[in-house]
């Protein structure tokens, strides 16, 4: 399998191991840019994730559509958004 380029979007991945749906501020910035929104961060109260020995706040959290078949549904589901290098991920 070959790994997309840092300019190219990832996709959005389910990982039922996250607590709660969170975005790498890279990979929400290549969401944006490709399905033509304008990034919008909401900022509130800041949660703590923590990735591998580290914590890291969140800068806020934006709203994510998610296409689920080809007939260009969707759902869409709120995101947390981090200042780390991580996808995209889709929690419980």
């Amino acid at each position: 399998m070959q790994r997309a380029s840092s300019s190219q979007f990832e996709g959005i991945y389910v990982d039922n191991g996250s607590p709660k749906s969170t975005a790498g501020f890279t990979a929400y910035k290549r969401y944006s840019s490709l399905f033509n929104t304008t990034p919008n961060i909401s900022k509130g109260r800041e949660d703590i994730f923590k990735l591998g020995n580290a914590l890291h706040n969140s800068t806020g959290k934006s709203c994510i559509r998610m296409p689920i078949d080809a007939d260009n549904n969707f759902i869409e589901y709120m995101n947390y958004v981090i200042d780390r290098d991580i996808p995209i991920l889709f929690g419980p």
